[in-house]
C-alpha cells in the first residue's frame, strides 16, 4: 500500500448484462458519490476548501478513484475530507448514534448510492491509505434511510431522544490530556462531524495512552446521554484502538455497533 490517499468507487455490474456495468447508472451513482464529498469537505472544513480530480479510471472493473486537491490558499489547516466521508459511511452503514449527527444532506447522498430500483446489484468505497473497504448494498440502504428518518425527525422535534448511559464506539483523534484528581481525562474529536467529547481514561496503562495521544483511535466504553442532541457529553474509555494505516477493514470490523437492549446502561 502507497502513501498516496484516493477514494475509489467501484460499481458491480448485473447478471443480465454479463456483469459488465451499465453506464447510465454508473454515472448516475458515481455522482452522487461525488455530491457526498463535497459535502464532506463543507462540513469538516465550514466551507468547500478541496478540489476532487480523478486519478484513475477502469472500465473493465466500473471504477473510479479520486484524490483530495487544496484550492483554498487561505485555509491554514484544513481537514481531510475522505477522513470525515470514510468516517461517517462507516457509522451509518453501523446505525451508530453518532450518525445521528451528521449533516442531512450528506445521508441523503449516502441513500442515493446505495438505493436499490433500477437494477442496481451493488458497489463498494475504497480508502487507499487506510485499506477500509464499505460496501454499497441493501445493508447500507436500510440504515441510511433509518439514519435519515431519525435525523428529520430531530429536526422537526418529533423524535424524544436516548437519555441515560450506554456502551459504546466512537472513532475520533485523542487530544488535551490532563490529569485531574488523579483520573487522566482527554477529549476526542470525532471522525464523522468533527464533534469533541471530554472523556474519562478508567484502567489504561499511562503508555498506551501517550501512543495513542494526537492519533486517529476507536475508543470503547460506557457514554453518558444528556437527552438533549444525539451525541455522548462524555465517555468513560476503557478500551483505545489505534486506528494504523495498514490494519485495513480489520480495524473497523464490529466499530459503532449498537449494544443489545439488554446491555443497556440505564441512567
Amino acid at each position: 500500500m502507497g502513501d498516496r490517499d484516493e477514494l475509489t468507487f467501484k460499481f458491480y455490474g448485473s447478471d443480465q448484462f454479463n456483469r459488465d456495468a451499465d453506464g447510465e447508472l454508473f454515472a448516475r451513482r458515481f455522482f452522487k458519490f461525488m455530491q457526498g464529498l463535497h459535502e464532506a469537505d463543507k462540513a469538516a472544513n465550514g466551507r468547500r476548501v478541496h478540489r476532487f480530480l480523478i486519478s484513475d479510471l477502469h472500465r473493465s472493473s466500473a471504477s473510479a478513484s479520486v484524490r483530495e486537491q487544496l484550492t483554498a490558499a487561505d485555509h491554514a489547516r484544513p481537514q481531510s475530507s475522505f477522513d470525515y466521508y470514510e468516517g461517517a459511511l462507516v457509522a451509518v452503514r453501523n446505525d451508530s448514534p453518532v450518525a445521528r449527527d451528521l449533516p442531512i444532506k450528506l445521508v441523503k447522498y449516502f441513500v442515493d448510492i446505495s438505493n436499490g430500483s433500477g437494477g442496481f446489484v451493488g458497489a463498494e468505497v475504497r480508502r487507499e491509505r487506510t485499506g477500509v473497504v464499505i460496501h454499497i448494498d441493501k445493508i447500507l440502504e436500510e440504515r441510511a434511510k433509518r439514519v435519515l428518518g431519525d435525523i428529520d425527525r430531530q429536526q422537526t422535534g418529533a423524535l424524544p431522544l436516548y437519555r441515560g448511559a450506554a456502551y459504546g464506539a466512537f472513532d475520533g483523534r485523542l487530544r488535551v490530556l490532563e490529569d485531574r484528581d488523579g483520573a487522566d481525562r482527554v477529549t476526542i474529536k470525532l471522525t464523522a462531524g468533527g464533534k469533541e467529547i471530554e472523556c474519562t481514561v478508567i484502567g489504561i496503562d499511562p503508555e498506551e495512552l501517550g501512543r495513542a495521544y494526537k492519533r486517529r483511535c476507536i475508543v470503547r466504553g460506557l457514554a453518558h446521554y444528556s437527552g438533549e442532541h444525539g451525541l455522548p457529553e462524555r465517555i468513560d474509555i476503557r478500551e483505545i484502538q489505534v486506528v494504523e494505516r495498514a490494519e485495513g477493514l480489520d480495524a473497523w470490523r464490529g466499530s459503532f455497533n449498537l449494544p443489545a437492549p439488554d446491555d443497556d446502561i440505564r441512567g
